[in-house]
């Protein structure tokens, strides 16, 4: 009965409500979507916001550590200012770097890697600069570049990745340990009575094991 009344309504209506009815209803329609789309725009709106949020302040609490141990800074929040020099040739050493790549602009800090025992470099190093804009032209401009024989591996390190101890040391001219007149010194001090009867009882233990090592070989042969 239901759909009969509506067909007898229907046809009973002129054919200008029956378009304008139609007209309405597509313009409810079109409302909805656009309701709908500007709620999903509010929401991915509010995530995008959020998600930047949370990583400013993660940038800030890094940059916040660094600065207590005096660790690099980004003049931009979004892009480093630091720089990762590998492949790094013999001879071409703290002094070398600064003079080399302050081409490009201003040097705040320089660290070259170097071993804890013989001082010599490592074959890597950080440099920062100024401005973060100098330190992308930097490292799109030397990598592979051509180095005394050796390709230069420049790229930037992310703010997120870097060490807050990056820089420990850095700007600070090194001075090469003297091992060999350290250990001369060492050996050729004067040595008490009691220092030296240790000395020669520990020489005696271990010409007592060398010769059992010798006779345990086979051969007749007495050392000393």
């Amino acid at each position: 009965m239901g759909k009969r009344a509506a067909t007898r309504e229907a046809e009973q209506t002129p054919p200008e409500k029956r378009t304008r009815r139609r007209s309405q209803r597509l313009k409810d329609k079109n409302k909805d979507k656009e309701e709908k789309k500007e709620l999903a725009l509010s929401t991915t709106k509010s995530k995008s916001q959020g998600k930047e949020k949370a990583k400013t302040s993660s940038r800030q609490t890094v940059r916040a550590q660094s600065t207590d141990v005096g660790e690099p800074q980004s003049t931009s929040e979004s892009e480093s200012n630091v720089i990762y020099l590998g492949h790094i040739p013999h001879g071409f050493y703290e002094h070398q770097i600064r003079g080399y790549f302050s081409q490009f602009g201003e040097i705040s800090k320089v660290r070259l890697s170097r071993s804890k025992t013989t001082g010599k470099s490592k074959g890597y190093a950080f440099v920062e600069f100024d401005s973060a804009e100098v330190a992308k032209i930097a490292a799109e401009a030397m990598h592979d570049y051509l180095m005394f024989g050796q390709k230069l591996v420049c790229k930037l390190v992310p703010l997120e990745e870097l060490h807050p101890h990056t820089f420990k040391g850095a700007n600070k001219r090194f001075k090469a340990i003297p091992w060999r007149k350290i250990e001369s010194e060492r050996h050729n001090k004067e040595r008490s009575k009691g220092e030296e009867t240790k000395r020669k009882k520990r020489l005696a233990a271990k010409d007592v094991k060398r010769n059992k090592r010798i006779l345990d070989a086979g051969i007749q042969y007495q050392y000393g």
